[in-house]
């Protein structure tokens, strides 16, 4: 009987080391995407401390301010461009695309024409 105890203690290792493995597979790719969600906050948190950057300082005449000028001009364009060929309207104020008699974004909820201002005359 003695096989029979050692074939069973090795199985039942075996299992545990499975289980032992799996939980450790489990654990490691659920800290791989905190890791990522955090890397992708730490991107975007840059990239607004940018435009902020950017916005207040873009009138100092830097080269990089000009080239970052004709970029944002270029993809305005394109954006128009795109736009055109779709037969919408880009949004004002986040870019979005939208229908051409659309009053506000749906997606942030701007308005995409002025609003008209309401006319009272007196008799």
């Amino acid at each position: 009987m003695g096989m029979f105890d050692d074939l069973s203690d090795t199985l039942m290792k075996a299992g545990t080391d499975a289980a032992n493995f799996a939980k450790d597979t489990a654990s490691t790719a659920k800290l791989n995407l905190d890791l990522k969600g955090k890397e992708n906050a730490l991107k975007k948190a840059y990239a607004e401390l940018g435009m902020k950057y950017y916005d207040q300082h873009k009138a100092e005449g830097d080269p990089q301010f000009a080239k970052i000028h004709e970029l944002i001009v270029d993809i305005n364009d394109l954006k128009e461009q795109i736009a055109e060929i779709r037969g919408q309207e880009v949004c004002p104020k986040c870019g979005a695309y939208v229908p051409k008699d659309a009053k506000y974004c749906i997606k942030c909820g701007a308005p995409i024409f002025p609003l008209e201002e309401d006319i009272t005359t007196e008799d």
